[in-house]
């Protein structure tokens, strides 16, 4: 993509503080222009309005838009030579909310042993994998 093009990322991501530091690396002549967006909806819809030329999003919100929006004519691409961005999930209970905890606990490590939580990923997305017990 020629650097005469303009990025749009999600402001305050992950993906957007690791592209932002990216680009300061590079000359400034050799820098695309990065417009930050407060929502995936409005970048994507400014893509497809060629407003901007590509957006860096979560790919679950793009395919999620995508599957919405019927729009056929947005694809992911790789996002090199930026490192892929992985999240891990989690929750948390009260203190005082022990019993919920356990069979919060005991539920995940059945799903997980019984190998529901994969076929779920598979189903469902997000694309991904799921951690491994400790």
């Amino acid at each position: 993509m020629p650097k005469s093009e303009i990025v749009g990322s999600r402001l305050f991501t992950r993906g957007d503080h690791q592209f932002s530091n990216y680009l300061a690396t590079l000359p400034e002549d050799e820098r695309w222009r990065r417009f930050p967006y407060n929502t995936t909806e409005h970048l994507l819809r400014h893509v497809r309005n060629d407003v901007i030329a590509a957006g860096l999003v979560w790919r679950p919100e793009f395919d999620h838009y995508v599957a919405e929006n019927e729009a056929t004519d947005l694809r992911a691409i790789a996002m090199d030579p930026l490192a892929s961005v992985q999240r891990d999930i989690g929750f948390v209970v009260r203190e005082d909310e022990q019993y919920l905890r356990t069979l919060l606990d005991e539920a995940i490590v059945n799903v997980i042993e019984a190998g529901v939580m994969e076929e779920l990923v598979a189903e469902h997305g997000p694309p991904g994998e799921p951690g491994a017990l400790e």
